[in-house]
């Protein structure tokens, strides 16, 4: 998703399809970050950008804590992204975004 503030009817995007059960892998990790017009515009360049909320999936696959909305302040496109990360068996996590 794309959102600029200095756009009404792009400021506000509605969360509430990514919430429920089975959207997720069970004891993963989920966020909703800004990648980038690089990497949106190629998946294979870096990620920059904030990150805005993360969570963890429950066993149902229901992304914990993910809000109902998510609105822009910024005047500015933010090229959002909601992510799974897969949790290694060391701790860490891989994020589909390279670098971050």
């Amino acid at each position: 998703m794309i959102t600029n503030a200095s756009y009404a009817h792009m400021k506000t995007w509605d969360l509430t399809p990514w919430q429920g059960d089975h959207v997720g892998l069970p004891g993963h990790r989920w966020r909703l970050r800004d990648v980038g017009e690089a990497h949106w515009n190629n998946t294979g360049a870096g990620c920059s950008g904030s990150q805005y909320y993360t969570g963890t999936i429950d066993a149902n696959g229901k992304l914990v804590g993910l809000p109902d909305k998510f609105t822009s302040s910024y005047g500015y496109n933010g090229y959002m992204q909601l992510q799974q990360g897969c949790l290694r068996d060391d701790g860490s996590i891989e994020w589909p975004c390279p670098n971050g």
